[in-house]
């Protein structure tokens, strides 16, 4: 959860595929309102792009929470009886990366998350980036004061459905008759949009965007022993899903 009166820290390392340093990448927010799935924006709210001058291999740390804070209006909610109520005073944000090596872009997108914004803050023994308390309750306990024939709304964040545990199973590799070519076999559980596929022979590391459909075509180009694996952003659950990694020799 963001808790928008407080910062909120999105930490990103300047290094990709493992060794690849870049010389700046672009952090991109985006702020909705509805599903969490079904209706994620399909451009962000904000584009806010770091440089990487001294090419550090380090991480970088942006605070989004004022960013945030400026799309949530919040409107009190009125009740004159015990029930439970739902309130639309909170936001879905989802952060992502792209990273430019030597100023080019990179196809993939990197480091997706998804969290819940609310007008909320976090104390000081919270630590950075302060979550909702192991008992849901988004206000301090303690005496509320009210009137006497008042209604006190006790703020509450309720849990949402357990989705299934994501996975992403590499079954096969087969190389295309004598070609750079291989077609990768694959079972998957979650929700996704698109898989990445990296493949790794010694130093060199190469990825390309594919989609969920099993099988895919990918291009390994050198007549060697790859080692692939897939990657992916499970929406349910909010989780960078890695596979299982693949070996292939390519032969002439």
């Amino acid at each position: 959860m963001i808790k928008t009166l407080s910062p909120y820290y999105v930490t990103t390392p300047f290094t990709l595929l493992g060794s690849e340093v870049c010389n700046k990448y672009t952090l991109e927010i985006l702020i909705w309102q509805g599903g969490k799935i079904a209706d994620v924006p399909a451009d962000p709210t904000y584009s806010i792009t770091i440089n990487n001058p001294t090419a550090s291999t380090g991480n970088s740390k942006v605070n989004i929470s004022r960013l945030i804070n400026s799309y949530l209006e919040f409107v009190p909610v009125t009740l004159g009886s015990t029930s439970m109520v739902n309130s639309d005073n909170q936001m879905w944000v989802r952060t992502q990366v792209e990273y430019y090596i030597d100023d080019v872009l990179q196809p993939e997108i990197y480091h997706r998350d998804t969290q819940l914004a609310v007008k909320g803050y976090g104390y000081g023994l919270s630590g950075e980036n302060p979550d909702t308390p192991d008992n849901k309750i988004l206000i301090r306990n303690g005496e509320y004061t009210m009137t006497e024939s008042g209604v006190f709304i006790v703020p509450i964040e309720l849990d949402e459905t357990v989705p299934p545990t994501p996975e992403i199973v590499i079954t096969g590799i087969v190389q295309d008759g004598t070609t750079f070519n291989a077609d990768v076999t694959f079972t998957n559980a979650g929700t996704y949009t698109e898989f990445r596929i990296e493949k790794v022979l010694g130093a060199v590391t190469l990825a390309n965007t594919v989609t969920t459909t099993s099988p895919q075509t990918v291009s390994l180009p050198a007549y060697s022993s790859w080692d692939v694996t897939m990657y992916g952003y499970d929406e349910a659950s909010n989780t960078n899903v890695v596979s299982n990694t693949f070996p292939i020799t390519m032969v002439a």
